[in-house]
């Protein structure tokens, strides 16, 4: 039995399986074969956090209409593992216990319950990440821009949709090497055009200048807390970052442009 959650195109494995590691945890996931689908995984953080039920945080802490979790009631604790290893401790993902709601992590080698998802639409998002010099600048060869969000052009499900945290989502990570000499500043626009026909009506989805060229990389979720100055989001009612969430199916297209400037423009913004 499956569940599909029409806000994140993700259709999810309804029943929790019995307690295992995370290394079984993620095998169970990828050999799983349900609905007739084989593409099963498992969810990471902020895919497992969103089935939450923040308005009954008391066990369990999730929609028993759309879910059965195992061992819900009455034990005291409810620990369903994602795929997120935890970053400064790589013995340990974090989970979700859905008892109260917590999220936290644990040792790998302990055991948790288990939810597989799988993506339900065929929704690809495509990021270009092309490079512009102005003003004379040389030594431009080897400059390059990349991003850890990006595999084989196309931004990973990690980095979609991303949950707003006091009216902000965490920024795709981006950094880059060898700017041309005499850089003086940089700057960065991310775009995407509604209708790919009509070049005229950009959306802009993150917007940053003033750049001081020593700086080489913007951390995943950093891009509002730099020396740098940022823009609107996508929808002008907040200086923020707009993550891509594009639901319906086909390919979707954003540009990510890294500026290597003389100098910041005179139009723009200094304070």
């Amino acid at each position: 039995q499956t569940v599909t959650e029409n806000n994140t195109a993700l259709m999810w494995q309804r029943d929790g399986t019995s307690s295992m590691t995370w290394e079984a945890a993620l095998t169970q996931c990828e050999s799983l074969t349900l609905g007739e689908y084989e593409d099963w995984r498992l969810p990471n953080i902020k895919e497992l956090r969103s089935i939450s039920d923040d308005d009954n945080l008391y066990h369990p802490s999730v929609n028993t209409t759309y879910f059965t979790l195992t061992e819900t009631y009455p034990q005291t604790t409810t620990v369903y593992w994602s795929s997120t290893t935890r970053e400064n401790g790589t013995e340990q993902a974090w989970f979700v216990d859905f008892y109260y709601g917590l999220v936290s992590h644990e040792d790998k080698v302990n055991t948790g319950y288990v939810l597989c998802v799988r993506s339900a639409s065929t929704s690809t998002t495509r990021i270009y990440l092309p490079l512009i010099i102005r003003s004379g600048s040389t030594g431009t060869v080897d400059f390059t821009l990349s991003s850890s969000a990006v595999s084989d052009g196309e931004l990973l499900d990690a980095y979609k949709c991303e949950e707003k945290v006091d009216g902000v989502e965490a920024s795709i990570p981006l950094s880059w090497s060898n700017i041309p000499d005499s850089t003086g500043s940089l700057a960065v626009i991310m775009h995407h055009y509604p209708n790919p026909e009509d070049t005229s009506n950009a959306n802009s989805y993150l917007l940053l200048w003033d750049i001081d060229p020593s700086i080489t990389e913007i951390a995943y979720g950093e891009a509002d807390d730099g020396s740098w100055f940022m823009g609107a989001n996508k929808d002008g009612n907040a200086i923020s970052y707009t993550s891509p969430c594009s639901p319906s199916a086909g390919s979707h297209e954003y540009t990510i442009t890294l500026y290597a400037l003389s100098q910041t423009p005179a139009s723009l913004p200094t304070e």
